[in-house]
């Protein structure tokens, strides 16, 4: 059975099996497939089979239909081609068992080589290279095993959560567990009117998570980052010193942090930041760089839920 798979767009990581013969796309809600797009026509395509072949059907829209990037008025489709309307991209595909027994067999590998213990997965050097799709959004990686693991894991927290706080309350807490930070906060940032906002956050106690009732930043600092686009690593300073003359405050003291603009292409939407509160923890150097690999992926999966 031939699948329908939503890489990027509203309907991001939704599949649907194609069992008719037509499918009408487009954003008016009378059409079999609702593409939800300022970018799409009311009617914008159709998807027709015939027999065991697919056909991708322009219908005169205002923005154009592509498959695989070429613009096209009705194009006769083969399998893993890619169809695009607007910010809507997806892909078609045999069935979907490929995909979760793909998915499977990482996790059983994954489960057998680490007993899936988080913070063993930064320090694990035994698990091979490797080139491949990840299988839950087919994004292109190239790395080792964690990076994938860490990957897999994004994409489940913000397949599997509704809520957009709740899934970025999920992020902060496994972001926390693997980083072995004491606390990690997410802050919003608005471009258009250059302001900052707490979003959620969560503090180790002990062996459990709690969530964070406040989110202190300072905002100039915050800034900065933003309009440099880099990410800093302060160790060894009590930062409310450094910060005299501003109405919000770290929480202090703390003996190193690390904050991370959340970028995905030309767009900036916040920073998230790791506390660790005394010298007997650090950031391990593996995830620092682990997570400059895996922040597009953050920031995307809450862009396309905004």
């Amino acid at each position: 059975m031939a699948i329908l798979l939503f890489q990027e767009g509203i309907k991001a990581g939704q599949v649907l099996d194609l069992v008719q013969e037509e499918y009408s796309l487009g954003r008016h809600h009378t059409n079999d497939i609702v593409i939800s797009d300022p970018l799409s026509s009311r009617y914008h395509a159709k998807i027709v089979k015939k027999g065991d072949v697919f056909y991708f059907i322009d219908l005169d829209s205002h923005n154009g239909t592509y498959v695989n990037s070429l613009k096209i008025k009705i194009k006769k489709l083969s399998m893993k081609d890619t169809l695009k309307i607007g910010k809507s991209l997806m892909i078609l595909l045999n069935k979907v068992p490929d995909i979760l027994e793909e998915q499977e067999a990482l996790e059983n590998l994954i489960q057998d080589k680490i007993n899936n213990d988080f913070t063993k997965v930064l320090n694990y050097k035994g698990l091979p290279p490797f080139e491949k799709l990840n299988p839950s959004k087919y994004i292109q990686v190239q790395g080792n095993y964690n990076q994938l693991f860490i990957m897999n894991q994004i994409n489940n927290i913000f397949s599997f959560t509704k809520d957009l706080k709740e899934a970025i309350l999920k992020m902060a807490k496994f972001l926390c567990e693997i980083s072995n930070a004491d606390r990690v906060y997410f802050t919003g940032y608005n471009s258009l009117k250059n302001f900052f906002s707490p979003i959620n956050g969560v503090q180790k106690v002990k062996k459990n998570f709690e969530k964070l009732d406040k989110i202190y930043f300072v905002e100039e600092f915050y800034l900065k980052l933003i309009e440099g686009k880099i990410s800093v690593w302060l160790k060894n300073t009590d930062l409310s010193k450094s910060f005299k003359g501003s109405d919000n405050l770290f929480i202090v003291p703390i003996y190193s942090c690390f904050c991370f603009p959340l970028a995905f292409r030309d767009k900036i939407i916040g920073i998230v930041q790791f506390d660790y509160l005394d010298d007997k923890k650090d950031i391990p150097s593996e995830f620092i760089y682990l997570f400059n690999k895996v922040c597009p992926l953050i920031t995307y999966s809450i862009l396309s839920r905004t």
